[in-house]
């Protein structure tokens, strides 16, 4: 269905000159997320082998999975300020740039502290340490935000 999407965004880009930027986003908000688990599952197979898994797949896992959560952040955030109901263009780039750098600065220091206490003792999923509390106490945030 994804790659169905994709082509048909791709055929009406090319008929008119035009892409709905709300669906690319979304494109690519499921595509890194398509990504992220073809690598962690690349990265648990070699894992089963070795012992050991390869980190890079493991990076790029986690790497896709954080863009893919901070597209769809941002996108929630532009669709809860009325980006599809009041203008049909993108709203107003200087309200919100400085909204999406600081979604982007927040989510990459949530996963600095996450891979600070990667291997923490008492850390048995991602959202048990700190990191974690941080990024339940964002999503609850962002939802009333989103509500608001």
């Amino acid at each position: 269905m994804l790659s169905n999407n994709i082509v048909t965004t791709y055929r009406v880009f090319k008929k008119q000159d035009e892409v709905d930027l709300k669906l690319l986003a979304l494109n690519i908000s499921i595509s890194s997320q398509f990504m992220s688990i073809f690598f962690k599952s690349l990265h648990f197979w070699i894992f089963s082998y070795n012992g050991q898994g390869f980190a890079f797949f493991d990076f790029m896992a986690d790497a896709l999975e954080v863009i893919s959560h901070l597209m769809l952040s941002i996108l929630f955030i532009l669709i809860a300020s009325g980006w599809v109901i009041k203008y049909r263009d993108f709203p107003e780039p200087d309200v919100y740039i400085p909204i999406v750098l600081a979604v982007s600065l927040i989510n990459l220091m949530i996963v600095g502290l996450g891979r600070i206490t990667d291997d923490a003792y008492n850390k048995f999923s991602d959202f048990e340490t700190i990191p974690g509390y941080f990024v339940i106490l964002i999503r609850i945030l962002l939802w009333f935000w989103f509500f608001l």
